[in-house]
């Protein structure tokens, strides 16, 4: 997103965020700067795996209420996710606009989202759309329609999502073991390790033949703390070996 953000030549204001999402001094900053729109993620946030709180999305309405800013409201993971959904669309439906992709919880060839808010905004988005060459297979609607609606499908997302929380408090705890303290690991597809260097981390880890992001790639503000992803999408046939290798990679200057 900040690639396609960066491209459309948009200025990106950074909000910082904490376990129970993001700080509302730091947006209130922010505004200062009159922003068009303020994107977050509800739950299970990309760069940290944290839920934000009910109360925490009191306080942010707060803030945004009585604005001009319109709000974005990002799921990307949908029914995997674990935490309870404390969206600002509950609160403010006139401003948020939410967009829900299904690729993470259905499948990766599903790259569809279903999308929803006021009328103008929604508008805008349609004619952007009609006027453009992308278009959405009818055909995929159809197949995501269809497993929204079943309840073998439903089991089989309620299966994922535990197995998925299985891994990432197996490999938390694995890391733990080895003296390594992960930043969260409440939800999402990933744990961020924490690290000295991160990209000496990273070639501590491609040296091993093991493929991973670091932090700096989604940071927009510098003096970020430095972090290595760990992808749990996939079964580890050697947890222990992973684990290893990423509590080497943290300590690598």
């Amino acid at each position: 997103m900040l690639d396609i953000l960066e491209l459309a030549g948009v200025v990106v204001v950074p909000v910082a965020t904490d376990a129970d999402g993001p700080i509302a001094e730091s947006l209130k900053q922010a505004l200062t700067k009159q922003p068009v729109a303020f994107i977050y993620e509800p739950c299970a946030n990309s760069r940290s795996g944290t839920n934000m709180t009910p109360e925490r999305r009191d306080l942010i309405a707060e803030v945004l209420r009585d604005t001009r800013v319109l709000i974005i409201e990002d799921d990307g993971l949908g029914d995997l996710a674990l935490g309870p959904y404390a969206g600002l669309g509950a609160l403010l439906p006139s401003q948020t606009v939410l967009v829900r992709s299904y690729s993470k919880s259905h499948g990766p060839d599903l790259r569809l989202a279903v999308v929803g808010g006021p009328a103008e905004p929604m508008e805008r988005a349609r004619l952007y759309r009609q006027f453009g060459a992308g278009g959405t297979s009818r055909t995929l609607q159809n197949a995501l329609a269809w497993m929204l609606t079943s309840d073998a499908v439903r089991a089989q997302v309620q299966r994922a999502r535990t197995e998925y929380a299985k891994r990432r408090t197996q490999m938390a705890e694995l890391l733990a073991d080895r003296g390594v303290v992960v930043e969260s690991h409440d939800d999402g597809l990933g744990l961020w390790v924490p690290v000295l260097n991160e990209q000496q981390a990273l070639l501590v880890l491609a040296s091993h033949g093991v493929a991973a992001g670091g932090a700096s790639g989604g940071a927009i503000r510098s003096g970020h703390r430095q972090s290595i992803r760990l992808a749990i999408g996939k079964q580890l046939e050697r947890p222990d070996e992973v684990a290893d290798l990423y509590a080497m990679a943290s300590r690598a200057l």
